[in-house]
């Protein structure tokens, strides 16, 4: 990828980049977070995350500088992934997210793979990485 970033699997050593990202985010997004490191930890230990086995790190220079929780569901036939992106600020509109996404949608070779993502209209980064994209469908329950 361009400008020097990588494309990895969370590590546990992540903990704390993580928690100082949503804090980043948080910042000019506070719906975002912030999030502590207990919650952090306990997020992972939740059974459809999977210690975040699928979660991935975008990193530049050592430094993490965006994440994709993702947890895969199983649900009878129907095979479903969650997705959650989330950038630092003085990062965004490099396709960071585009790559996170790509990558967390290397994991599966389900070709039925359905890939969801909640995104409240007043987020306007969540919103600007999936309106111009085929990856917005308009729910006029939600907002």
């Amino acid at each position: 990828m361009d400008d020097g970033i990588t494309i990895r699997p969370l590590r546990e050593a992540d903990a704390e980049a993580v928690v100082e990202l949503y804090a980043k985010a948080a910042a000019v997004e506070p719906r975002l977070g912030p999030v502590t490191l207990p919650q952090w930890d306990q997020f992972l230990k939740l059974p459809q995350n999977r210690g975040g086995r699928d979660f991935r790190i975008a990193e530049r220079d050592g430094r993490l500088v965006g994440l994709a929780e993702s947890s895969s569901r199983d649900q009878g036939a129907h095979h479903s992934r969650f997705l959650k992106i989330v950038v630092t600020p003085e990062m965004r509109r490099r396709r960071i997210g585009l790559a996170l996404f790509d990558d967390v949608l290397a994991i599966d070779t389900d070709a039925n793979l359905t890939v969801q993502t909640l995104v409240s209209s007043d987020w306007p980064a969540g919103m600007a990485f999936v309106a111009p994209s085929a990856l917005f469908m308009s729910n006029p329950r939600s907002g």
